[in-house]
């Protein structure tokens, strides 16, 4: 079993990005609060400035008069009359030379560099001090200047105050978006991260380890449950092979090679399942990008089901399989037809006997071996190589040919070529023939099913020729 804190390691570094996208998301939102918040407030401000200067000039305005009174209520206003916690606004005038022409007890709440820049402003102004206050001033008919301003402290407060539940929220939200997420995606990894387990537990030989119960999306589960039944499958295979000592002893040694490469096998898929999980779980995956990752998933996944069918087909009797007496030349006719369908620049040659035999076999599994043969030749021979698919009979034996004018393989070790998992040439990669190895050893269970045999040797002139024996129907 790898080491848990690995794992949480590799969690918490994919986590970070996402934890970052977090506080910025949340930081930004508090933000737009903030500004929304304060706009609003200063609005509410500029209205009762405009509702306190328009009450007091109204009719001086209209005569040319300077401000006298506050008919309209701006200095009779009480506090209460205004904004919750707000001051009665500051109501004077400031004559064409600077002096103060009315309302000089409220003037003194500034000093005269502040009355100099209330005097030369115009419109919404904010003069800093402490308090900081919000004043309009009005240009009237004479030349003098209406000025009314309200106190901001209670605006700082509320802000102030604000930002400080804006920080807390913000902190409480994003401790809690990030347990969501870690649990989140732990539910997604830990059926991966369960199933990479044992595949890394089978590799290194402990071939008692127990797959967990189906659990998260459709296709990890199925995967599970295939898994297991693989596993049940080769657990008996070795069973019944322990009872000559001889035979189990080979029985072990080439069971466990074949469940540590079907472990390298299963792992190259399942870690771009677990990596594109990992993406989701740190929030890299977002539009088109999602939705190619739902898409490779889906190509995986489908590609490990096909991986462990194969397997299956390699450990399970032949429960399934439809016997009926078969015409191996339209079977091997058939065969040369797709060669030719899905390699059209190579020349496939088709030569049967004048009598065809028959055998008594499942048509479509053997149609399966003999194209299995055909495409391993394709994909081991230049694309200048001639194939030739050749069709003979004696009395006992059908015999079905595969004969190409290619590289060879080494007969000192083509007893190897029918096992799990071997490839002729090492340096070929599955990249290059999308293969896992497991075509002849699918051709050899098939006519082994069918009590037939198969074998290679060398071309005359080079190359190899793969030839398959069955049974001919009259001696079944």
């Amino acid at each position: 079993m790898r080491p848990v804190s690995t794992r949480r390691s590799l969690r918490a570094t994919m986590l970070i990005p996402l934890i970052g996208a977090l506080v910025a998301g949340s930081g930004g939102l508090g933000l737009f609060v903030y500004r929304a918040v304060e706009r609003d407030l200063i609005a509410s401000i500029d209205d009762e400035l405009n509702r306190v200067l328009t009450g007091s000039i109204g009719q001086a305005v209209g005569r040319g008069d300077p401000l006298r009174g506050d008919p309209g209520g701006g200095a009779d206003r009480q506090p209460g009359d205004l904004l919750d916690g707000t001051d009665a606004p500051i109501e004077f005038v400031v004559g064409p030379g600077g002096q103060i022409a009315n309302g000089a007890e409220d003037a003194a709440t500034f000093d005269d560099a502040q009355l100099d820049a209330l005097a030369a402003a115009r419109g919404f102004v904010e003069v800093d001090g402490e308090p900081r206050y919000r004043a309009r001033v009005e240009r009237l008919a004479d030349g003098s200047k209406a000025v009314a301003a309200l106190s901001l402290a209670p605006v700082d407060e509320s802000l102030s105050s604000l930002l400080r539940n804006l920080i807390l929220g913000g902190t409480a939200l994003v401790i809690l978006q990030t347990l969501v997420v870690l649990v989140v995606a732990g539910a997604v990894a830990r059926p991966i991260g369960r199933i990479s387990a044992v595949a890394h537990d089978i590799r290194e030989g402990d071939l008692g380890a127990t797959v967990p119960e189906p659990s998260g999306p459709r296709e990890t589960a199925m995967l599970t449950e295939d898994l297991a039944a693989m596993l049940d499958r080769l657990r008996s295979t070795i069973d019944e092979r322990e009872g000559a000592a001889d035979e189990a002893e080979r029985a072990r040694d080439d069971m466990e090679r074949f469940m540590a490469d079907a472990s390298h096998e299963l792992r190259t898929p399942l870690t771009a399942l677990r990596g594109y999980s990992d993406l989701y779980t740190a929030g890299m995956l977002e539009g088109d990008g999602l939705e190619r990752a739902m898409r490779r998933i889906g190509a995986e996944s489908q590609r490990l089901e096909a991986l462990v069918t194969d397997l299956l087909q390699l450990v399970r009797p032949e429960d399934g399989s439809r016997f009926e007496l078969v015409d191996v030349g339209a079977v091997v006719s058939a065969v040369a037809h797709d060669l030719r369908a899905a390699h059209p620049e190579r020349t496939i040659e088709l030569e049967l006997s004048a009598a065809a035999p028959t055998v008594k076999a499942d048509p479509a599994r053997l149609h399966q071996a003999v194209l299995n043969l055909g495409a391993n030749a394709c994909h081991h021979t230049p694309p200048e190589t001639n194939l030739t698919l050749r069709v003979g009979s004696d009395m006992q034996w059908a015999q079905i040919e595969v004969v190409d004018h290619g590289p060879g393989v080494d007969l000192a070790t083509a007893e190897r070529l029918f096992r799990p998992f071997v490839r002729n040439d090492a340096s070929r990669s599955r990249r290059d023939h999308g293969g896992a190895g497991l075509g002849l050893a699918l051709v050899d269970r098939i006519v082994r099913q069918h009590g037939g045999s198969v074998a290679v040797t060398e071309t005359r002139g080079g190359g190899s020729t793969f030839t398959l024996r069955l049974p001919v129907a009259s001696n079944l």
